[in-house]
């Protein structure tokens, strides 16, 4: 039957690399994340990210943005074996060089760090898939080490280098793997907004 697997997916981290090395390249999330699995069995997929931020009175734009996230994520949640988890994006100020909004994730990783430590204290998982780049869930990665779980980092080229170092085992995203996921365009609702 195989490994128990649970995958734990870091939306902010996945779109930024996917937009930065892969020409926002959309995906196909159950492809993804049945290759995270391989021949063992998936126990549950998490997606973990914030909808974009909208002040109190949002422009059409920032409605669009909120509406097409709602919609992503809400598809993610039809998908076998697949929970979201939205965490929130709190406004930081403005970057006086570029004049450009500064957002701040909360909540995000210490979601995913509940749920790895949960599944791995109550026995449920044998290998833990997590795709992020944050040292933020450094304890977690140790606590489920700790409980015996295998700790399998896919990641892109910026990656926190503890995170990197402390994990079982490691996997770098490629264009190659990348193409296999692309999402197609009778499937478009499956794929994230990267934009």
């Amino acid at each position: 039957m195989g490994l128990r697997v649970a995958v734990f997916l870091d939306g902010g981290y996945l779109s930024y690399v996917l937009r930065d090395e892969f020409d926002s390249l959309r995906i196909d999330y159950e492809r993804l994340v049945a290759a995270m699995v391989g021949e063992d069995r998936l126990v549950r997929a998490y997606y973990y990210n914030c909808l974009p931020y909208h002040g109190p009175c949002p422009s059409d734009e920032e409605r669009q943005r909120l509406e097409a996230a709602q919609r992503f994520h809400g598809v993610l949640r039809r998908l076998r074996r697949f929970d979201v988890r939205e965490g929130v994006l709190a406004f930081r100020g403005v970057d006086q060089a570029t004049g450009r909004a500064i957002f701040e994730q909360k909540k995000v990783d210490v979601m995913l760090a509940t749920d790895l430590v949960s599944l791995a204290i109550k026995g449920r998982i044998d290998r833990a898939v997590l795709c992020t780049g944050d040292s933020d869930v450094l304890p977690a990665v140790e606590a489920a080490k700790a409980e015996g779980v295998v700790v399998h980092l896919w990641h892109g080229r910026q990656v926190h280098q503890d995170l990197w170092e402390r994990v079982d085992e490691r996997t770098l995203l490629t264009a190659d793997m990348v193409r296999r996921w692309r999402l197609g365009d009778e499937a478009e609702a499956v794929g994230e907004d990267n934009g």
